[in-house]
């Protein structure tokens, strides 16, 4: 597990240098905060959809495993993100804005990633293989899709503007976090299973 962890990382690390350095216009300069985030951020999601699709093969531990590393990347994304919401790293967050606020589009990004930050938290202090369990794994799934969407659902269809003509980090994992909601969302929980075979 841990070097699948390892390699799923590194993956996201090499994805992130060529569409943003290699390709793109960004500095080696970026790779230690703003491009690691991106990373993170990737491998979390990458790795949800993998403890769904555990989940759907009935794999307890591995979707337990899975489940872990995109907890903690996830609160490592939280964190890394902090002192990078500024105008100068993400301006369209403050693209209508009067005064230097925030618009709606970096409102919703924030909302709907403090939401799916507290769902991630509550999968984790909720019942193994419970119902509720599953309920909130479908809830956060949603959250983290919406929260990726509203951040770059805006450059998606320029696909001349793909650098490398590689997709977007944002286009990839929100697919990926609807996918892992659609395995939720179909696959019964273990506990209901065993309940109706009582």
């Amino acid at each position: 597990m841990t070097k699948k962890v390892i390699l799923l990382f590194a993956l996201c690390m090499v994805y992130t240098f060529l569409r943003y350095v290699y390709f793109g216009p960004k500095s080696p300069e970026n790779i230690p905060l703003y491009l690691m985030n991106k990373a993170v951020s990737m491998g979390s999601v990458i790795a949800l959809l993998m403890a769904a699709i555990s989940y759907y093969k009935k794999e307890g531990l591995l979707t337990r495993d899975w489940g872990k590393v995109s907890l903690h990347s996830a609160f490592l994304h939280v964190f890394m993100s902090f002192p990078l919401i500024t105008p100068e790293y993400y301006a369209v967050f403050y693209g209508h804005a009067d005064h230097g606020k925030m618009d709606h589009v970096g409102e919703l990004v924030l909302l709907f990633g403090t939401l799916a930050a507290y769902f991630y938290y509550m999968v984790h202090k909720s019942k193994p293989g419970s119902n509720h369990m599953r309920v909130l794994k479908i809830c956060a799934s949603c959250l983290v899709a919406a929260h990726i969407f509203e951040l770059g659902a805006g450059g998606w269809l320029n696909v001349a503007g793909w650098h490398g003509s590689l997709p977007p980090i944002t286009l990839i994992t929100t697919i990926a976090a609807l996918a892992a909601m659609a395995l939720y969302t179909i696959t019964p929980a273990p506990e209901t299973l065993s309940g109706r075979s009582g």
